[in-house]
């Protein structure tokens, strides 16, 4: 698996377990539609983390919480 997709499942499951929508989560981030749709749709496999702290500020956790998941222990992530 792709880092790309690695987060972008994870924005999805920990938009599901808070129950919030992309929406929501797009207005509250202040980020532009195309970087959401880059994330989500694991189109950028180079996210900065300039865009993961906007993700993590706009779900209220931190950025240990977002890369706290064992998705990113993944021995065969593929980080090119």
């Amino acid at each position: 698996m792709k880092i790309g997709e690695v987060i972008s499942k994870r924005i999805y499951d920990l938009l599901e377990k808070q129950k919030v929508t992309q929406y929501r989560i797009k207005k509250d981030m202040a980020i532009p539609h195309s970087t959401w749709i880059n994330l989500t749709r694991a189109k950028n496999q180079s996210a900065n983390i300039k865009t993961i702290f906007q993700v993590c500020k706009g779900l209220g956790i931190s950025v240990r919480d977002f890369f706290d998941d064992p998705i990113f222990e993944n021995e065969a992530l593929e980080i090119d």
